[in-house]
């Protein structure tokens, strides 16, 4: 798990612990300069006065909760942190019943802690007893849900069981995210969420995560067939996440009346250049673009987006030229791009030119280079450049075959400059590669599959 933080309202709290577990007392003595030095008595060792299990109930509640979850607002510095939802699965092992298993004082504090128990995953072994029970410890908290069931659950006691459940907690619905059994019941899904515009029975939905074409129903995707679920906006949505390998038609849809209108994060499975720039047309005011493949198209006289508020771009993996991709987009309050390439020869210089034209002052730049024709030359003129150096927070990946062994510290001694003190160069045995910049070191991991979420323990 990621390191986690505690939000900032909560300093008081932190305030608190500190107090609680101050294991001794210190007085304060006014010492007058005058005054004959006396021999100062030996201090006997005391033993500690105060466990944990003497702390306050809201302070241990706050522990817990500083345990399995971090600030809630997207980090657009961290990729391993940025819009990921943490979820728990009903696991004796893991939170929050790791906790009520400690001490019968742990029991009641977890159990009296509503939240701890307001994000959770439903895959096909759970119980609908262990569900029913966490929906009603969670009490009124906000709910968010992994929900992941397969075949064989369709038509089921169980599954009409656990549908009843959730749909009956759709007012408190945060974060979701659904792998049903049929397209049909993903249909339902979509019908019950938006029945009409401006009504929907959640009314705190902010996250919502659609499945892949796994979902079909003969040739169509599970959406194809009722496009309009699309055409109702709701009002607090601020990401999807788009799972399927084939993006919905957004172009038929109207802008000011669309699934997508209040949209400030958006994450793709796969997409292409195409339909990112219909996407970016409708969704003004996104913030963070998410890609796990990006498909470059080249069409004459496309025109070019300008995304105004577009801040986080990652893409996993750019499959085409470059060129297509970054030269259809303007995005002047970009803070940080990350992208994963496999071509080599004069992407720096591509690269360059895009970011001068922008105007842009990036925070952060992150390059993962896959192909052993990049060499040298190209990452000296990347590099050498006054515009990357200037960059706080420089990563470059790039694969063994691609420079001479000690051409990377060679190359960060010479052009490192003001960063010199946080600058690094290493060989990373286990991606076969050499990683090398200056600031915190990007870990360059893959999406997991339940990506936005991540499954706590």
């Amino acid at each position: 798990m990621p390191a986690l933080t505690i939000s900032r309202t909560k300093t008081s709290f932190l305030n608190k612990i500190k107090a609680a577990i101050s294991w001794t007392n210190v007085n304060t003595l006014n010492v007058d300069d005058d005054a004959p030095l006396k021999p100062l008595e030996k201090a006997h060792p005391t033993k500690p006065s105060t466990t944990i299990n003497d702390l306050p109930p809201e302070i241990l509640a706050i522990i817990f909760h500083a345990y399995m979850f971090w600030e809630d607002e997207p980090d657009h510095v961290d990729p391993e942190l940025e819009g990921v939802v943490p979820v728990f699965a009903p696991n004796p092992c893991a939170a929050p019943l790791l906790f009520c298993g400690v001490s019968s004082y742990w029991r009641n504090v977890a159990i009296s802690s509503p939240a701890l128990w307001s994000s959770i995953v439903i895959r096909d072994t759970c119980r609908p007893k262990a569900i029913a029970l966490w929906l009603e410890r969670s009490q009124t908290q906000p709910l968010s849900l992994l929900v992941s069931l397969g075949q064989n659950m369709a038509n089921t006691d169980k599954f009409a069981r656990l549908s009843k459940m959730l749909y009956a907690n759709m007012s408190r619905w945060k974060h979701v995210s659904f792998r049903l059994p049929t397209a049909k019941d993903m249909q339902q899904v979509m019908f019950n969420l938006m029945p009409q515009a401006g009504k929907s029975p959640a009314p705190q939905l902010q996250l919502l995560d659609l499945p892949s074409e796994a979902y079909t129903t003969g040739r169509h995707y599970w959406w194809s067939s009722t496009p309009q679920v699309f055409s109702v906006p709701h009002s607090t949505l601020r990401h999807i996440s788009w799972g399927c390998h084939v993006a919905p038609d957004i172009s038929r849809i109207p802008e000011t009346r669309n699934l997508w209108l209040n949209l400030q994060q958006i994450t793709f499975s796969t997409i292409s250049t195409l339909d990112l720039v219909s996407f970016l047309r409708v969704c003004k005011n996104l913030r963070v673009i998410n890609i796990k493949f990006l498909h470059t198209l080249s069409i004459d006289d496309m025109p070019t987006i300008v995304a105004h508020n577009l801040e986080a771009f990652n893409i996993g993996m750019v499959v085409g030229k470059l060129a297509s991709t970054i030269c259809l987009l303007k995005t002047p309050n970009l803070k940080r791009l990350r992208f994963t390439h496999r071509a080599g020869g004069k992407q720096a210089v591509v690269l360059e030119k895009y970011i001068a034209r922008l105007g842009c002052k990036l925070e952060y730049l992150c390059i993962v280079n896959k192909s052993p024709d990049l060499g040298e030359d190209e990452i000296r003129t990347l590099l050498q450049s006054p515009l990357f150096t200037s960059i706080p927070r420089l990563s470059l990946r790039v694969v063994a075959e691609a420079c001479r062994p000690f051409f990377p510290h060679l190359i960060i001694r010479e052009t490192a400059g003001q960063w010199k003190s946080i600058a690094y160069a290493y060989y990373d045995h286990k991606i076969y590669s050499y990683h090398f910049g200056w600031g915190s070191r990007d870990n360059a991991s893959a999406y997991s599959a339940d990506y936005p979420f991540l499954v706590g323990t």
